[in-house]
C-alpha cells in the first residue's frame, strides 16, 4: 500500500473511488452463494478499507488546527466503537430468531449507507479549505523536491525517531485482538447465553465510543508517548481479570478495555504520528503503521490459540496482558525519546 500511496497524486479522487470500491464490494458480499465467493469479496472490502483509512484519516487532519486533532481522531475512531456497540445489540437477535438471512439484508443497508458517506465526503473535502500551516506546505510542495519513499518511511524505525511508537502500535495490534477473539468465547464457555454475550460486546463498543472524547482531548492536551502508555497499561490490568474466575470482574475487566484499550490507543496514535510526520508524508508513515499493526492481528490469535493448546482459554485470553504490557512500555520509550530530544534541542 505504501507503494501504491506514493505514486497517487489526486488524493481525494483516490479517496473516494476506494470508499466506493469497498462499499460496492461489501454489497456484493452480501449476495455471496459460498464461503469461497464470501473469503474473496471480504479480502477486497479489506483491502479498499485499508486504503480507505489512511487517506480518510490524511484528508481530515490536515484540515484541522494542530491542537485539536487528537479531538478529531478521537471522533473518527468513535465511529468503530459505535459500529461495535450497534452490532452486539442486533446480532443475539439475529442468531435467537434464526434470520440467516439477516446479516445479509445488515451488509446491503452498510454498504448504501457508506456509499452516501463517501459522496459526502468528497464533496465536503473537495471545497473545504485547509488551514495555513497546511495550504503553505502544499504550496512549498511545488517547488520543493520530495524525498524518496524509503527516506520518508525511515524514522518510522529509527530508535531516535519513532521506533517506539511503531512498535507500541504493532503490539497494540497483537495484543488487542487476542483479548477480542477470545473473551467473547471464553465467557461462552462459563456459560453466558448469545444474548448476554451481545450485550457485553455492546457495552464495550459504548465504553470505546465514550472515552473516544477523553482521550482525544488528552492527546491534545498532553501530545506524548505517556499519553499512549496509560491506556495501554490499564487495558493491561483489565485483561488480567480473566485469570480471576470471576465474572464480575471479568465484566469490569471487559469496560476497562473497552475504556481505555480499544478505540484510545489508536486515536493517540493517529493523533501523535501527525504531530511527527508533515502532511505529505503522513500517508505513508501511516499506511505502514496500518500495516504492522495488520501483521499484529494476524500473528496475535496464532499466539493466542497457542497458549490456549498447551493451558486453556482463560490463560490464552490474559495471554494478551502481556502484549499491551509491552505496549505500554514502548510508548513509554518513546515518550522518553521526545522528552530526551527536547532537552539536547
Amino acid at each position: 500500500m505504501p507503494l501504491l500511496l506514493a505514486r497517487m497524486h489526486n488524493r481525494i479522487l483516490f479517496n473516494t473511488l476506494a470508499l466506493l470500491l469497498m462499499n460496492i464490494t461489501m454489497f456484493i458480499s452480501a449476495l455471496s452463494m459460498d464461503v469461497w465467493q464470501l473469503g474473496l469479496w471480504r479480502f477486497l472490502v479489506g483491502f479498499f478499507s485499508a486504503i480507505a483509512t489512511v487517506l480518510t484519516m490524511s484528508l481530515t487532519l490536515e484540515c484541522i488546527k494542530v491542537e485539536k486533532r487528537g479531538t478529531a481522531s478521537g471522533i473518527i475512531w468513535m465511529g468503530g466503537a459505535l459500529g461495535v456497540l450497534i452490532s452486539g445489540l442486533i446480532a443475539p437477535s439475529i442468531v435467537n430468531f434464526g434470520a440467516a438471512s439477516g446479516w445479509r439484508l445488515i451488509w446491503i443497508a452498510m454498504s448504501g449507507v457508506g456509499v452516501l458517506c463517501a459522496l459526502g465526503f468528497h464533496s465536503v473535502r473537495k471545497g473545504g479549505k485547509l488551514n495555513s500551516s497546511t495550504a503553505q506546505q502544499l504550496a512549498e510542495k511545488q517547488v520543493t523536491k520530495q524525498p524518496s519513499l524509503w527516506v520518508a518511511l525511515l524514522p518510522l524505525f529509527l530508535p531516535r525517531r519513532m521506533l517506539f511508537l511503531t512498535l507500541a502500535y504493532c503490539g497494540f495490534g497483537c495484543g488487542y485482538i487476542i483479548y477480542f477473539t477470545y473473551f467473547i468465547a471464553l465467557i461462552t464457555q462459563q456459560g453466558v447465553p448469545a444474548t448476554g454475550s451481545g450485550f457485553v460486546w455492546a457495552a464495550i463498543g459504548l465504553a470505546g465510543a465514550l472515552s473516544s472524547w477523553l482521550w482525544g482531548g488528552i492527546v491534545d492536551r498532553w501530545p506524548t508517548g505517556f499519553s499512549l502508555a496509560v491506556p495501554l497499561g490499564l487495558g493491561t490490568l483489565g485483561a488480567l481479570t480473566v485469570l480471576v474466575n470471576s465474572q464480575w470482574l471479568e465484566y469490569s475487566g471487559a469496560a476497562v478495555v473497552g475504556l481505555a484499550a480499544f478505540i484510545a490507543p489508536a486515536l493517540i496514535v493517529t493523533a501523535l504520528l501527525k504531530r511527527a510526520v508533515n502532511d505529505e508524508q503522513y500517508a505513508l508513515c501511516f499506511s505502514i503503521l496500518t500495516s504492522l499493526f495488520a501483521i499484529g492481528q494476524l500473528i496475535g490469535p496464532v499466539l493466542g490459540g497457542a497458549v490456549i493448546e498447551h493451558f486453556n482459554l482463560a490463560v490464552g485470553t490474559a495471554a494478551s496482558a502481556a502484549l499491551l504490557g509491552l505496549a505500554a512500555l514502548c510508548a513509554c520509550g518513546y515518550g522518553l525519546v521526545a522528552r530526551w530530544a527536547k532537552i539536547r534541542g
